[in-house]
């Protein structure tokens, strides 16, 4: 999606300068003598990757409203133009774009897959059959509601995360106050009685001394900038088969990766079957959707198997063997039996999503009594370090005034 900082000139000398984004300088060219102004010098700005990246939520706001403006008896040169005035952020740029490619005689789809990092192949496939089948509007509506279903998980995801973090940074607070503030009194008051602690308060008065020091702030700049570059280094390709085989021996956890990945591969099934794709190519499309790179081969013999004559539930059965329980399969199966394996898809992806929530809401129910305990252990700890000793203090005031 780039973006041009430009400028030029119209024909009475007068210069112009601005930002405008176009898929390239011809195109911006273009869009500038619409105006009556000749570009003389645009240059490419640079932007990063969290800059270039568009909401789920946003895409399925669009698809909805194109397909909500299509059903209502526009043309899609009339929807782009509308939907390019609306707020949907950077998507206005790119149904700016669209429109002018379809305005020059591309197609919708032709014009979508000039920007693969925006329209996947799903959402390409999904168009493609929607125009082929003069059913734009439901291919786009059943895109939206995919989309939708994905942005539903990951509010949730957000919902429940929210208390074990809040619940982590408090202590991170209350850690910090007591190292910076109450601890160095103390250290004053041992001081004054001239009384040495015990070894543990004395860890905690060293720990309070590189709290307060500025050196240790530089080291732990350091320490997050190196946690950053490594964090950087295996989050690259070569590394993602690795990551995501460690995943799947995690505890629970794996079981909510599982289910996470069905769910969006019936969710895109179902939309693909739904709009008329062939099941075969169905599969290799919906594949796609899937981010662990394991499960996603092990799904990926099914298309295979499906290619030899087997049917979806006896390619499930032989590809994954007991990762799909057998109410999914019966649900295939009667889907299989009464055509009507979208639906059935569909269904079952609800069922896989409430699954992967609740597996969620229980780990998360394990993790948060578990983050407070041993929070609520370490503060009376370091408060315990730190009074204990002073107990012993009339003791020692007595001794010293008798």
């Amino acid at each position: 999606m780039p973006y041009y900082k430009w400028n030029g000139i119209d024909l009475t000398g007068k210069n112009f300068y601005g930002k405008m984004f176009a898929s390239s300088e011809r195109i911006l060219q273009e869009y500038l003598l619409k105006q009556e102004i000749g570009l003389v010098r645009a240059d490419l700005v640079p932007e990063y990757q969290w800059a270039r990246t568009i909401s789920l939520a946003n895409k399925a706001a669009f698809f909805k409203q194109f397909a909500k403006l299509l059903r209502a008896g526009l043309l899609v040169p009339q929807v782009l133009s509308i939907l390019s005035k609306q707020g949907y952020g950077r998507l206005c740029d790119v149904a700016k774009e669209l429109k002018a490619n379809i305005d020059r005689g591309a197609s919708l789809y032709d014009s979508a897959k000039a920007f693969p990092e925006i329209f996947d192949m799903l959402i390409l496939q999904l168009i493609q059959v929607g125009q082929r089948s003069s059913g734009l509007a439901d291919s786009l509506d059943r895109l939206a509601t995919y989309l939708q279903a994905r942005v539903k998980f990951y509010k949730k995801l957000r919902s429940l995360l929210i208390m074990p973090c809040i619940t982590l940074l408090f202590f991170i607070a209350v850690v910090g106050i007591i190292f910076v503030a109450l601890v160095p009194a103390f250290e004053r008051v041992f001081i004054l009685i001239d009384k040495t602690p015990p070894v543990h308060t004395q860890w905690l008065f060293y720990l309070s001394h590189l709290s307060t020091q500025v050196s240790t702030f530089v080291y732990l700049l350091i320490f997050i900038g190196g946690a950053c570059s490594c964090y950087s280094f295996f989050a690259r390709d070569r590394w993602k088969v690795l990551r995501d085989k460690v995943v799947l021996y995690i505890p629970l956890y794996q079981k909510i990766v599982r289910q996470y990945a069905y769910s969006y591969y019936f969710q895109a099934l179902s939309a693909l079957c739904a709009s008329g794709i062939p099941l075969l190519k169905a599969t290799e499309i919906a594949l796609l959707t899937i981010d662990n790179t394991i499960i996603m081969h092990q799904l990926s013999q099914v298309s295979s198997l499906i290619e030899n004559g087997y049917s979806l539930s006896e390619s499930l059965v032989i590809a994954m063997g007991s990762a799909v329980d057998h109410q999914a399969l019966a649900l295939i199966h009667v889907g299989e039996e009464t055509s009507s394996l979208s639906a059935v898809c569909s269904e079952l992806s609800y069922i896989y999503f409430d699954k992967s929530q609740r597996q969620l809401s229980t780990l998360l129910m394990i993790i948060q009594p578990t983050l407070m305990l041993f929070l609520g252990i370490s503060i009376a700890v370091l408060v315990i370090s730190v009074y204990v000793p002073l107990l012993s203090m009339p003791d020692i005031m007595s001794a010293q005034l008798g």
